[in-house]
């Protein structure tokens, strides 16, 4: 996500020009600073999303991504966060601040709106509570809170006529067609759970990850047609035909016809058919265009796109044919997987370990005669590393107080980044305090992946920082760097600075003896 950095000099100095410059750094408290209304610190009501079903709603990626650059481009503002703590009921020149809140304009937009609870929220809420608590071990870091103020506490987000969940390992559950049903029904269970089915789609094959919301389902336009059907046996060796369709549309309907022209209309047939029994069915997806299919070979019907292919871990890849049991009696065909690096496999999915890129094909066999019935062949691409984040503490005793820092770094998609959140200790309570400086910077390299139009991993180098003068607010200093979609961690390569400044001694990471903080 690009977002736009505006900061008024007049209330905090933004040093970038290193440690020399930084001590001079003042806050310059003007008292007699114009509070905003509330209503003008979050953004205006009419831009602001709906909620449905307990989620925020977007007409497309393009709103919702507007909606969270409009978020961090005004908590890059200090003075509309100075407005919008004090909104809150926060005393910003206090010598310290209560555990309310890192991200004030967030925290005003989700109240705004009303009607759901946001991801971000649910994650603050745990760490205040833990740090009223006297907690020293909890890391008080929310990272990417903008795309988390969009997302509600399940992760996920109403997009069009789609719901998006997120999951923390990057992969994505998109329900198609509004099917609040269906997603009320794999709301709970585990990525690693799901399976691709009628209004479903299970990938990590996007434009960005849980970790950024400006994406779009890849290879996937505005609406999906993809016909799929399985068949299982059912009592007395009759066949149960199961609707695994990819078919969005307005109004989507199939029309069942059997071998005694009898008709039924919905997802699946009405009754259980015989293995040598004609059956056809008529696909209409509501904008004019049918597809007919006819006989039993249309169930698990080739198609250039009829496996699924999900990226796991350390070169893993996972094929599956949805749908495709091995060893079901009603099966029409046997399944042989033959890979380009010479390997193949008779499982359903199957999961491989390759090093380099290369093209799987899905083979079907008749069972009778074992001649192949169909086949189709994807390319497959190894990733050039993993998306990371590291999260460190520290705490240490200068003239006397006690401070906790909490540091993190981070590659993922859409950006890489660095934060350093300064909390002091006052009674039981760990609390935002007053401190003469803080700056993060970063440094190093990464890895991007590119397509030209093979894929290429690129070394890229990152430099930068940003540094507040002596104040209260906000709590947290970050740099960032916006990304293109698909970047990687070079392990060991990427560290970052994170500081503050307490009686002229600057303390955190890469300061005082204390090495970097290293993104493994």
């Amino acid at each position: 996500m690009k977002a736009l950095k505006k900061v008024k000099s007049h209330l905090l100095l933004l040093c970038l020009l290193g440690f020399s410059v930084l001590t001079g750094c003042q806050k310059d408290k003007e008292a007699n600073a114009p509070i905003q209304s509330s209503s003008e610190i979050h953004l205006r009501s009419e831009n602001l999303p709906y909620v449905t079903h307990g989620m925020l709603h977007f007409e497309s990626f393009s709103e919702l991504t507007a909606f969270t650059q409009s978020l961090e481009s005004q908590e890059a503002d200090l003075e509309l966060v100075r407005n919008a703590f004090t909104a809150l009921g926060i005393d910003v020149d206090a010598e310290t601040i209560p555990n309310l809140t890192d991200h004030p304009i967030c925290l005003t937009t989700e109240t705004a709106i009303g009607g759901y609870t946001s991801a971000r929220k649910v994650e603050e809420s745990v760490i205040n509570a833990a740090l009223n608590n006297g907690n020293d071990n909890i890391n008080s870091v929310v990272i990417f809170p903008y795309w988390k103020t969009a997302l509600n506490d399940a992760r996920a987000v109403h997009v069009g006529n789609r719901i998006y969940k997120y999951y923390e390992n990057g992969g994505v559950a998109i329900v198609l067609n509004n099917d609040w049903t269906l997603y009320n029904t794999i709301s709970a269970q585990p990525y690693e759970a799901l399976r691709q089915g009628f209004n479903l789609i299970v990938t990590d094959d996007v434009n960005g990850s849980g970790n950024s919301l400006s994406t779009s389902v890849g290879g996937i336009g505005n609406g999906i047609f993809q016909p799929r059907f399985m068949a299982t046996e059912a009592a007395e060796g009759k066949l149960q035909i199961t609707n695994v369709s990819l078919v969005e549309g307005a109004a989507v309907t199939f029309t069942w016809i059997y071998s005694d022209y009898t008709t039924s209309v919905g997802k699946n047939p009405n009754r259980t058919i015989s293995p040598t029994e004609a059956l056809t069915v008529i696909v209409d997806n509501g904008s004019g265009t049918t597809t007919t299919l006819t006989g039993l070979e249309f169930i698990l019907a080739c198609s250039t796109d009829n496996f699924t292919i999900t990226y796991l871990s350390n070169n893993q890849v996972r094929f599956e044919l949805p749908g495709y049991v091995p060893g079901n009696p009603a099966n029409l065909y046997n399944i042989r997987w033959e890979f380009s690096n010479g390997s193949f496999s008779t499982t359903n999915p199957v999961v491989k370990t390759f090093n380099a890129n290369g093209t799987a094909t899905c083979k079907l066999l008749h069972k009778n005669s074992g001649e192949v019935a169909c086949q189709f062949t994807k390319p497959f691409f190894i990733k050039c590393g993993d998306k990371k984040t590291t999260n460190a503490t520290m705490q240490f005793i200068q003239c006397g107080q006690r401070w906790k820092l909490d540091g993190s770094i981070w590659v993922q998609s859409g950006e890489v980044g660095c934060k350093v959140k300064y909390l002091k200790r006052v009674g039981i309570f760990w609390l935002p305090a007053f401190n003469q400086a803080a700056c993060a910077d970063i440094s190093g390299t990464y890895i991007r992946e590119v397509y030209n139009p093979n894929k290429t991993c690129l070394t890229i180098g990152a430099s930068g920082s940003k540094c507040l003068g002596a104040g209260t607010f906000p709590t947290t200093v970050s740099y960032t760097i916006p990304e293109i979609p698909t970047v990687f961690v070079n392990p060991g390569q990427l560290s970052a600075g994170l500081g503050i400044r307490v009686c002229g001694v600057w303390r955190g990471w890469g300061y005082s003896g204390m090495p970097r903080l290293v993104l493994p």
